[in-house]
């Protein structure tokens, strides 16, 4: 079964490029993409659904592209 996405990664992408092209590095800008794209196909706001939602989005078969960062840049526990 296909399902049809609302905005594609390159569209998002593309967006988010023109509006932060000068203020923040090309990586950012993709993840901040990545995120974007997953929030808009999420029906939940779980960061697993996000995960998931992004990789479905992107036509891949895993969904474990997030994860939670603490501010020393390494993973967190969430409770």
């Amino acid at each position: 079964m296909t399902r049809k996405v609302a905005i594609n990664e390159e569209q998002v992408r593309s967006f988010l490029t023109e509006v932060f092209e000068d203020d923040l590095h090309v990586k950012r800008i993709l993840s901040l993409s990545h995120a974007t794209l997953g929030a808009v196909q999420a029906a939940s706001l779980s960061v697993a659904a996000l995960g998931k939602a992004m990789a479905w989005a992107r036509g891949e078969r895993r969904g474990h592209h997030l994860q939670a960062r603490g501010e020393a840049g390494g993973p967190v526990a969430v409770q």
